[in-house]
């Protein structure tokens, strides 16, 4: 009985380091976004086309891609982004004050975008999480302010 109890907690603690220590593929393609870039928006038939400025992963080569992470601590172009968006299309609407766009992913961006994805949640995307953490679904979800003039969401 006394060696199953240590195969067992062997195996316990293998699963364990293998899930949360060692990087997976789900966790190795998670990037953090490090800067901003423009996406196609999804204008409605007849409008004009509009492109949207958001948070980014851009790579040593250029290549950006806007399914990327922002948490608290991080400091770059891509949550001067993140903020510009929830000042531009969500303050107002919910009532809240503007945040500052000094880049920093505070106490105040993240109270900011829990009340945004709160919002999201409540009119469209069931499924979001409401944690304060920018990541690929709130991403797709946010509308940001587009070359139109207009708050829009990102295409595809």
């Amino acid at each position: 009985m006394h060696t199953k109890r240590i195969t067992v907690l062997s195996i316990v603690g293998t699963l364990f380091l293998s899930l949360c220590v060692f990087p997976t593929a789900a966790n190795a393609a998670a990037k953090s976004c490090n800067s901003s870039g423009s996406y196609s928006a999804s204008v409605l038939p007849g409008k004009p086309y509009a492109w949207v400025n958001m948070p980014d992963y851009t790579d040593a080569g250029g290549g950006g891609d806007f399914r990327c992470y922002l948490a608290p601590g991080a400091s770059n172009r891509g949550v001067t982004e993140l903020q510009r968006g929830i000042n531009e299309c969500y303050a107002a609407r919910l009532g809240i004050a503007r945040i500052a766009t000094d880049g920093v992913y505070g106490a105040a961006t993240k109270r900011a975008l829990t009340n945004v994805q709160r919002l999201i949640r409540a009119e469209t995307h069931a499924n979001l999480v409401v944690d304060g953490l920018y990541g690929p679904t709130t991403a797709g979800a946010m509308r940001f302010k587009a070359s139109n003039g207009v708050c829009e969401r990102v295409s595809g």
